[in-house]
């Protein structure tokens, strides 16, 4: 039997089903006004099914979240930087995705209807470079700050939870004291639920994701194989699908401001470990989430100007299927455009040599 382990193309696979997840999430979420505007079909379910599993999809933030806790933990144990330094080059490495694609969208923005300057330069100049400042550097979510794309937040929570690491690697040996203080902690202090868009909310998946990669547990979860006994893995699959469809019952009924730990970490973790045995291994299906996985970041930055600018076209689709494929396709064919341009300019060169001049400091 193969040994299957949580490796790169893995860690990409869930970033796919991840940003698969977002893009239905927000197009057809609840709350969400726009697409009530619109005469879509949804048949042959039920329009309330839909828009219900896309607000569940909301769990494509937890995904990512564990990924970048499994990775970052793997890493920061492997290296032979300083904390410092490691920090940097981690952040540099997160932001170098996002800087090229905030430019353009500033220049495009502006010239299509003078978005950029509505949403930064409101209070002044002076203060409206600053925006600019701390949106380029990931942090306008942290600090309440306008930004030109309300999605844009998770960036915020990215950089927080580099910061976190070399902290929670440091006292690994207590990590499940620091996840029961993660839980207990705004209930002690009374503030309770920090919303959707809080690195908070996330950062209890993220640790999650390290303990996983401490303890190698996704890998022994992986060849624990029930196949050796004749239809166990059949048997497997089927417990667990059911346990998925009662988690998601549970999502739907639970209140989030209650039990947002089932919302954002424990449900989560029930998709992750049922996806990574059950689905990202089927051949066909693992290249293409890979793809989708390696564009993830891209399709991330730049799917809700897509929304924006072609919201119409996207919804004025005879069936919600069709505007989600269109959506999905646009936002394929931008990010390929994206990692052609950073070819042409030879991006990865500059970025390279940046992490370089970190290493010698």
């Amino acid at each position: 039997m193969k040994i299957k382990k949580f490796d790169l193309d893995t860690s990409f696979t869930l970033k796919g089903i991840g940003i698969l997840m977002m893009l239905f999430h927000h197009l057809f979420r609840n709350g969400l006004s726009v697409h009530a505007d619109y005469s879509i079909s949804y048949f042959p379910f039920p329009e309330v099914n839909i828009c219900n599993l896309a607000t569940v999809f909301k769990i494509c933030v937890s995904l990512f979240a564990f990924v970048s806790g499994y990775g970052l933990y793997l890493n920061y144990k492997s290296t032979t930087l300083s904390s410092a330094k490691w920090v940097i080059k981690r952040e540099i490495k997160l932001l170098s995705s996002f800087w090229g694609i905030v430019l353009l969208c500033w220049g495009i923005c502006q010239v299509i209807d003078g978005y950029t300057m509505k949403q930064y330069f409101g209070d002044g100049f002076y203060k409206g470079i600053a925006n600019m400042v701390i949106e380029f550097l990931g942090c306008a979510n942290l600090f309440g700050t306008p930004t030109l794309n309300a999605q844009w937040w998770y960036m915020s929570a990215g950089v927080v939870f580099i910061f976190l690491v070399p902290f929670i690697v440091t006292y690994e040996d207590k990590i499940l004291s620091i996840i029961l203080m993660v839980i207990t902690i705004p209930r002690i202090l009374g503030i309770g639920y920090l919303g959707g868009m809080s690195a908070y909310s996330f950062v209890l998946i993220f640790i999650f994701g390290m303990l996983l990669a401490k303890y190698d547990i996704i890998c022994k979860w992986l060849n624990n194989d029930p196949k050796s006994k004749r239809g166990g893995g059949i048997y497997k699959a089927v417990i667990e699908l059911i346990l998925l469809l009662i988690g998601y019952k549970f999502y739907r009924k639970l209140p989030i401001e209650v039990f947002w730990e089932f919302h954002f970490c424990l449900y989560p973790l029930e998709v992750i470990l049922f996806c990574i045995e059950f689905v990202v291994y089927i051949p066909i299906v693992r290249n293409f989430l890979i793809f989708m996985g390696r564009n993830s970041a891209y399709i991330y930055i730049v799917h809700a100007f897509i929304l924006l600018y072609l919201r119409d076209f996207i919804y004025k689709m005879p069936h919600f299927m069709i505007s989600y494929v269109i959506l999905l396709g646009i936002s394929i064919i931008v990010s390929i455009m994206i990692r052609w341009l950073e070819q042409v300019i030879d991006y990865e060169k500059l970025i390279n040599k940046i992490y370089k001049s970190i290493e010698v400091l």
